[in-house]
């Protein structure tokens, strides 16, 4: 009896000594994940110095500052470019990455007092609400300065949750990988609404700071749809050095005009209570005229006859008697 057991044990491990080997593996030369994290945080702290100006030429410092970074680490640069090549092909292992690179780059400034609350305070919003997050869209972009790879585009119908005078911002963090510091980039956003009115803006990415772009809408538009584009323009002149722009923490916030759905709200109500009375007022009248005995003005109305007699008086016509006639006629020949 117990062999009758062991087989089917021996089946179920060897089933998942299977899997394990079948897994796949970390290509030769690829840091490991917690490795990225530590270099990607120091990157992007040295980008943070190199950006608010050491007083050196923008490019040449940020190269300084990221060969300390690789020194420091012990890796060269071929091995942190293969490696974001890697991870850039598994977006939710990069994804993951980058979540808690941005945590420690916020827990660092919230160490040094440069940041009193959390960064994106919307990124707690859900679907619902005046004010409301309704981002359909992946949580982590990739752009690269590739052909067919340098342009994120993104599209969302508006449902009808949506109201009139409805207002929209879209913001995200943009993390810069480029041995120049920060390539150049572009944002932008675009609504139509259902009048076939369009509005839009567009932004130039210039740093590792949160980007929000906003649309008003003060005229009381209904917005029918909305979409926006991340872009790195391609320079033919460039020397090919490859760059990347990585969305992170987007968000995409519709402010409800509370003016006006409070207007709108307080007109139906007003419309509702003077139904109301109306209905009441006859329903009452109808009761004390049960009550009395005597007719409601409406059993009155239907009693009286819809068509009533009026009675015209002729008057006579003028007519001439046939004697007084010959008379006249005689007086008439003897004027002649």
């Amino acid at each position: 009896m117990k062999f009758r057991f062991l087989f089917p044990l021996f089946f179920v491990t060897a089933f998942l000594l299977t899997l394990v080997s079948c897994k796949p593996k970390r290509p030769a030369g690829v840091l490991s994940e917690s490795k990225m994290e530590e270099i990607l945080f120091d990157y992007h702290v040295a980008q943070g110095v190199s950006e608010n100006g050491s007083g050196l030429d923008n490019k040449l410092d940020n190269e300084t500052i990221l060969q300390s970074v690789f020194e420091k680490h012990g890796i060269t640069e071929a091995q942190f470019d293969t490696s974001m090549i890697f991870y850039c092909g598994d977006l939710k292992k990069l994804a993951a990455i980058y979540n808690k690179v941005d945590a420690r780059l916020e827990r660092s400034l919230e160490a040094v007092g440069l940041l009193a609350a959390p960064k994106d305070a919307y990124a707690a919003l859900s679907a619902e609400g005046d004010t409301a997050n309704v981002w359909e869209e992946r949580p982590f972009v990739v752009v690269r300065s590739n052909p067919l790879e340098n342009l994120f585009a993104w599209e969302q119908k508006c449902d009808s949750t949506w109201l009139e005078g409805d207002e929209l911002m879209w913001r995200f963090m943009p993390r810069f990988l480029s041995r120049s510091g920060f390539c150049e980039s572009y944002a932008d956003l675009v609504v139509v609404f259902d009048n076939d009115s369009v509005r839009g803006v567009t932004v130039r990415l210039n740093g590792n700071n949160n980007v929000e772009l906003r649309i008003g809408n003060k005229e009381g538009w209904l917005p029918r749809s909305v979409f926006g584009h991340l872009i790195i323009p391609l320079d033919e002149k460039d020397g090919g050095e490859p760059s990347l722009v990585l969305l992170t923490n987007p968000v995409l916030i519709r402010f409800h005009d509370t003016t006006r759905s409070s207007a709108l709200s307080d007109s139906l109500a007003a419309e509702m209570r003077a139904d109301s009375l109306l209905n009441d007022s006859l329903a009452h009248d109808s009761l004390s005229a049960e009550k009395s005995g005597r007719l409601s003005i409406e059993e009155l109305r239907n009693q009286q006859k819809g068509e009533r007699k009026i009675d015209v008086l002729k008057k006579k016509g003028y007519t001439i008697q046939p004697n007084r006639r010959k008379q006249q006629n005689q007086n008439q020949r003897r004027r002649r």
